[in-house]
């Protein structure tokens, strides 16, 4: 049995790009700088001027490079995108006319619907395949991401029993993890400024995982025994007994394919220690207006020259009493960073 998005007490936070929809009678758009001309062979030159800035040719990759019109002789104009920041680019090559300023659209086409819109402002991508499907969850799912929260929970109440900030995060068991991995803030006894919830789980995470699954150094000595050779002494052990497996690709990044639950929404600057650990998704209780990088303060994992995406899921307040328990007594002002 399958139970939909609008029935389970959290909510996925979206890009503008998956908030667009059919029936939206506007779309997002950016201020951009075009040069016109009428000679096709100048568009080779604005190709390669693209291309040699990267930050730019990926800010434009939604739209076509040329937007043809006719002239009132009836001759064929060339435009093209050359620039979206505030003023207008002063390198372009020689031979173009003065940048002008104008509106493009600042999304793809995600149905025919918005392409048609879109095209009469600038042509665009028509890129269907990214349109989100309907997301379902099973009730096996609902349970163990309310289990993993709970856990969150009841950490944050221990935490704060000891003096600490009340926010914690938790892992639940998976092919490395034999149980929950918890952890909370410990800034206060640490006085350390980056003891953050997040940052003592990927460390606490990384000691109890990667270290064990590190592989040696392995050969076969002539007694056909395995040998696990180590900078300081050699080890023969016979055949049959298990070793530690090789890491496989993507396992070096801490969070890879694993699922966070976290009592409050991280800062800045545990969410891009999120980035960096390739974790697949975050569920957090509590937003964090003023700090938070999960969808508060920035969507750190949607900004564009991110090198890693990651779906963020964020509980519903009205739905806090009647599924989590304790949760009341882990609020924590807005203001601070979690």
């Amino acid at each position: 049995m399958f139970i939909s998005q609008e029935d389970v007490p959290w909510s996925k936070f979206e890009s503008n790009v998956e908030k667009i929809r059919d029936d939206d009678e506007s779309f997002p758009t950016m201020d951009a700088w075009i040069v016109s001309f009428t000679d096709p062979k100048a568009i080779k030159p604005l190709q390669e001027y693209l291309r040699g800035r990267p930050t730019l040719w990926e800010q434009v990759q939604h739209l076509k490079l040329i937007r043809r019109g006719v002239s009132s002789s009836e001759e064929t104009i060339f435009q093209v995108v050359v620039g979206v920041s505030p003023y207008p680019p002063n390198d372009l090559p020689a031979g173009y006319s003065t940048p002008e300023q104008c509106q493009i659209p600042a999304t793809p086409s995600l149905t025919r619907a918005q392409l048609k819109m879109k095209n009469e402002l600038w042509p665009t991508v028509f890129t269907p395949h990214l349109l989100p499907a309907e997301i379902k969850f099973t009730e096996a799912e609902v349970k163990r991401i309310t289990e993993g929260l709970q856990l969150a929970v009841d950490e944050a109440v221990r935490a704060r029993a000891i003096g600490e900030l009340s926010i914690a995060g938790c892992l639940l068991p998976d092919q490395y993890l034999d149980s929950p991995l918890v952890s909370h803030d410990t800034r206060v006894s640490t006085g350390h400024p980056l003891r953050h919830t997040v940052m003592n789980l990927v460390r606490a995470l990384a000691d109890k995982v990667l270290m064990d699954t590190r592989a040696p150094l392995v050969v076969v000595d002539p007694d056909n025994n395995l040998v696990i050779a180590d900078t300081d002494k050699t080890t023969s052990i016979s055949r049959g007994v298990d070793t530690p497996s090789p890491l496989q690709n993507g396992e070096g990044y801490q969070l890879t394919g694993r699922t966070l639950f976290i009592t409050h929404e991280p800062c800045l600057m545990c969410t891009m220690a999120l980035v960096h650990s390739r974790v697949k998704e975050v569920f957090y209780i509590f937003p964090m207006a003023q700090t938070g990088g999960c969808g508060s303060r920035a969507l750190v994992p949607e900004l564009p020259t991110i090198n890693h995406r990651f779906n963020v899921w964020r509980f519903k307040q009205e739905k806090l009493a009647s599924t989590l328990s304790s949760v009341e007594t882990i609020v924590i002002p807005e203001n601070l960073d979690a």
